[in-house]
């Protein structure tokens, strides 16, 4: 959402509402814990790390889960999505990368449960307090 003019818009991401709604969802609950500096400034050394290790282990799982039924095109554009964010996470804000974050979990969300518990919902809370605090290095245990 943006406001101009007094007036509140809702910018889409997706077409598709259904992924819309997931990525509102996603990165509203990410971008509350992360300052207001987010948008200005990149994560530390030590959280691109971690986010470039987290990735990694995604890419893995997903490549895992797509030859177990799902539709494999759609986890390959997911796949790819976070092959992307690897290579260019480290000349974003922290704001960009919440949002690239929050892309690849509701597309992950939209194409099964399955998926997307493989990829979030284990280290969410871990996730969000290490984004947030910088104690990455206290959770690589965690990763999927």
């Amino acid at each position: 959402m943006d406001r101009l003019f007094g007036r509140v818009y809702t910018f889409s991401v997706f077409q598709d509402k259904i992924l819309n709604k997931y990525y509102v969802e996603f990165n509203n609950e990410m971008s509350e814990l992360i300052d207001e500096s987010a948008g200005e400034v990149s994560f530390d050394l030590t959280q691109q790390i971690w986010i470039d290790n987290y990735l990694e282990q995604v890419r893995i799982k997903l490549l895992e889960l797509k030859s177990n039924s799902h539709d494999e095109e759609q986890v390959e554009l997911i796949v790819t999505d976070v092959v992307k964010l690897q290579q260019t996470q480290s000349s974003m804000t922290r704001k960009q990368v919440i949002q690239e974050l929050s892309k690849i979990w509701s597309k992950a969300r939209k194409e099964g449960i399955s998926i997307i518990k493989a990829l979030y919902t284990e280290v969410k809370s871990e996730i969000i307090k290490q984004l947030a605090t910088g104690g990455i290095d206290k959770i690589h245990h965690l990763m999927p």
